[in-house]
C-alpha cells in the first residue's frame, strides 16, 4: 500500500506531467486549471495543497523543463578535452536542446512573461548558472583562466547563451543557426586568453 508521501510523490507528478502538456500545446493563459485538474484525476484541494495556484504550478513546470534540457546537454558531453572545451560542448548542445519546441514554448517564451523575469531568471539560474560556474572553477584550477569575478563571467555567459537561444530559434537556416553556435564557441574558448598568455585555441 502507498504511504502518504508517495501518494503526494505521484499527485504532484501527475500535475506536472498534465500540466506541462497543456502549456506546451496551449500555451499559458488559454490553459485553465480545470481542465489540467480533470485530465490529472486531481482534486482542486489535493492541487492546493502543492500549490498556491496556476502560476507556482507552471514554476514547477517550467523548472522540469528548464532542468531536463540542461541535463541532457551535460549528458551528451563528448570525454576528454579542456575545461573550457567542455563547457563549450555543453553550451551547444544545450542551444540545440533550446530549439526543442518544447523548451521554446515553456522556458524561451513563457517563463519570462508568466513568472516575470528576475523569477524565471532565478529559476533557471539553479542548473544553468551553477554548471557554468563549476566548469569555470575547474578552468581556473587548471589554470585555463584568470577571471577577475567568476560569479560575473558566469552571468554573462548564461545571458549570452539565452540571446544566442532566441537568435538561433528564429534564424531563417541552418547556416545562421551554425554561425551563432561559432560564436558561441570562440567566446567560450577565447577565455583561455584571459590567463595573460598566448591564445591556445584554433
Amino acid at each position: 500500500m502507498a504511504t502518504q508521501e508517495e501518494r503526494r510523490r505521484e499527485t504532484r507528478r501527475k500535475l506536472i506531467a498534465t500540466a506541462r502538456r497543456h502549456f506546451a500545446e496551449r500555451g499559458y493563459t488559454a490553459t485553465s486549471t480545470a481542465a489540467i485538474l480533470e485530465e490529472a484525476g486531481v482534486s482542486r484541494g489535493a492541487m492546493y495543497h502543492h500549490y498556491r495556484g496556476k502560476v507556482d504550478l507552471f514554476a514547477d513546470v517550467y523548472e522540469t523543463v528548464a532542468h531536463e534540457s540542461v541535463r541532457r546537454a551535460v549528458a551528451s558531453r563528448r570525454p576528454g578535452g579542456s575545461p573550457l572545451e567542455a563547457l563549450a560542448d555543453v553550451c551547444l548542445a544545450w542551444l540545440r536542446e533550446a530549439r526543442d519546441p518544447e523548451v521554446v514554448r515553456i522556458v524561451l517564451d513563457q517563463g519570462p512573461a508568466v513568472l516575470g523575469l528576475e523569477r524565471a531568471r532565478d529559476i533557471e539560474a539553479r542548473h544553468s548558472l551553477k554548471g557554468i560556474e563549476a566548469s569555470l572553477a575547474r578552468a581556473e584550477e587548471e589554470g585555463e583562466v584568470r577571471l577577475t569575478s567568476r560569479s560575473a563571467t558566469g552571468r554573462l555567459l548564461n545571458a549570452m547563451l539565452a540571446e544566442a537561444a532566441h537568435l538561433s530559434v528564429s534564424a531563417p537556416g541552418e547556416d545562421e543557426v551554425a554561425a551563432i553556435e561559432s560564436s558561441v564557441r570562440e567566446w567560450i574558448v577565447a577565455l583561455a586568453a584571459v590567463r595573460g598568455e598566448e591564445q591556445v585555441y584554433g
